[in-house]
């Protein structure tokens, strides 16, 4: 956490530039890039999920096994199998290191079906309807006249 302080103090001026010139393009364009920062976030938390779920699941294999080895009674051996859940950017950490390209393999399935059944929609504004005349329902109709003054109401000649 240092590094990340001591970066930014050393880099701040940079970063007040650069936000100075993106915060207005941002602006003017927040219609198409709140959308994307939001899709993006939901994507990033589901890879939280997903790596979270590999590494319990992870645990409990490498439990199971050693619960349930048979070599001998009272000797169990760890297979040392694991996925470090913080530092996931680690690769020498995941034991066995074919474990790193599993998971990388369902972080690209998911975004494929988070992609497909899940798209993102750049919101549009709706052009506004034509002003309700007075007496209407919600859907702009006017209901229809019933009985006499219905007659009246029509034109229909008195007999």
């Amino acid at each position: 956490m240092d590094a990340i302080v001591a970066h930014f103090q050393d880099h701040l001026i940079a970063y007040i530039v650069v936000a100075a010139c993106a915060l207005p393009v941002l602006f003017v364009y927040r219609k198409y890039v709140v959308p994307i920062f939001a899709y993006a976030l939901e994507v990033c938390i589901y890879m939280g999920l997903l790596h979270s779920v590999l590494f319990l699941v992870v645990k409990i294999i490498r439990w199971f096994k050693m619960e349930s080895s048979f070599e001998a009674i009272g000797a169990k051996t760890d297979p040392g199998w694991g996925i470090p859940w913080m530092h996931f950017w680690k690769h020498d950490l995941f034991n066995p290191h074919w474990l790193v390209y599993l998971e990388l393999a369902f972080m690209v399935i998911f975004v494929y079906f988070v992609w497909k059944l899940r798209p993102m929609r750049i919101q549009k504004i709706r052009e506004r309807g034509a002003a309700r005349k007075p007496g209407a329902g919600k859907s702009g109709v006017r209901p229809p006249a019933k009985g006499a003054f219905a007659k009246k109401k029509l034109g229909a000649k008195k007999r």
